[in-house]
């Protein structure tokens, strides 16, 4: 009855539609309460807040002919409040079965020289995967430097004494404007 129950929410407000079919499945029911899991207190707060509750009571009134408590718990909850069961037992929320968990493949057996024969290979068994590529080995840079020995020299090339640098270099290149400079003392 659940999916008809939320067509008709649907008809009647699509906010609470979204909210319950994507949020809330029903947990329990015993006659008088129905009762509604949500994900989260977030989206079960929501769901009170926003007047959907009322929305739903509104729904159920009109389908059923009754006046039904609804009850908004995180989570599956417990059991709904015990009462005597009216008519056929609510029908347990779907859930999926578990995926298969992930196995790595076997490790494969070296390859054989090309110049080789390849023995055959059962039609039942997959051929074998290729080895992965070799990886290029990993370049090292160059060792680091002490601070001290880090000094120019005199005749380095690099070294131009009317190199831009700081503010200067920051107008010339990315047009910047200073707005205020601060000095740290």
């Amino acid at each position: 009855m659940w999916p008809g129950v939320l067509e008709a929410v649907k008809n009647r407000r699509r906010f609470t539609w979204i909210l319950l079919s994507q949020n809330a499945q029903v947990t329990g029911f015993d006659g008088t309460t129905l009762q509604l899991g949500f994900p989260n207190p977030g989206a079960r707060d929501n769901f009170a807040s926003s007047g959907s509750e009322d929305v739903l009571k509104a729904v159920l009134a009109e389908q059923f002919q009754v006046n039904w408590k609804i009850d908004a718990v995180v989570g599956g909850g417990g059991p709904a409040p015990s009462a005597p069961s009216y008519g056929a037992p609510a029908a347990p929320a779907y859930s999926p079965p578990p995926a298969p968990a992930y196995s790595p493949p076997p490790p494969q057996a070296p390859q054989a020289p090309a110049y080789a024969p390849q023995p055959q290979q059962p039609a039942s068994q997959p051929p074998p995967q290729a080895a992965p590529a070799p990886q290029p080995p990993v370049q090292q840079g160059p060792p680091p430097v002490a601070p001290e020995d880090d000094v120019p020299e005199a005749d380095d090339p690099d070294l131009v004494d009317s190199a831009l640098t700081g503010h200067d270099l920051i107008v010339r290149e990315l047009g910047a404007t200073v707005v205020e400079e601060y000095t740290n003392e």
